[in-house]
């Protein structure tokens, strides 16, 4: 009885505050002096796997050291792959790696997990 309570608790709060990765976007320099297009300065396209990058390091932080980085880069790929999770950026679904998203200044960055991985993990704590 305890360990289904507890379950349901952990399932409750992932629910109710799923955290946004917020992630400063890089501005393609090049692209706004060759071109003379000042719309790159205001939007910059980014494929979901860079966006992914700069997430993870936001989230593991600066100072972290580079395997850690390649490890915790490579289980999300993996788990996108898999559909294990979905990810959102700025609101916007995304399912596949060569999405390419048009991004501001800061891109909003949320992992879900899927329905299915959800009801693994509260199967475990039933």
């Amino acid at each position: 009885m305890e360990v289904r309570a507890t379950g349901r608790l952990i399932l409750d709060l992932t629910a109710k505050y799923s955290r946004v990765i917020h992630v400063r976007v890089p501005l393609d320099l090049n692209a706004i002096a060759d071109g003379d297009a000042s719309a790159f300065a205001l939007a910059t396209p980014l494929a979901l796997v860079q966006i992914l990058a700069l997430a993870v390091r936001q989230s593991i932080g600066d100072r972290a050291p580079r395997d850690l980085f390649e490890r915790n880069f490579e289980r999300t790929l993996a788990a996108l792959d898999s559909g294990d999770i979905t990810v959102t950026v700025d609101g916007r679904e995304c399912r596949r790696l060569d999405e390419v998203i048009v991004c501001g200044t800061n891109a909003s960055v949320r992992f879900f997990l899927s329905h299915a991985r959800l009801s693994a993990l509260a199967a475990l704590y039933r």
